[in-house]
């Protein structure tokens, strides 16, 4: 009796969806602390934010420049760096 090939595979890797925001842009404030807010948003709402603040209770905006946010991902442990639309 022929023996068969042994077919293995390695473990499956599943990748984290990619944070579906967009950057629109920013303002900045007077007050003490001033700094940036961004206006983020999805396909259906935009979000006035700030560094720290976790949105949707999903996000945490680690940084916020003229032309990038930083967005944690609290539920995949992930990081990813929006761009300004222009």
């Amino acid at each position: 009796m022929p023996s068969r090939p042994v077919v293995t595979s390695g473990p499956t890797v599943i990748t984290p969806p990619p944070i579906n925001l967009k950057y629109f842009g920013f303002f900045r404030t007077t007050t003490p602390n001033a700094g940036f807010t961004a206006v983020v948003g999805d396909d259906s709402r935009h979000y006035n934010v700030t560094t720290g603040e976790v949105l949707m209770g999903r996000y945490r905006i680690l940084s916020i420049t003229e032309k990038t946010v930083e967005v944690e991902d609290l539920e995949h442990k992930r990081r990813q760096t929006l761009q300004v639309l222009k």
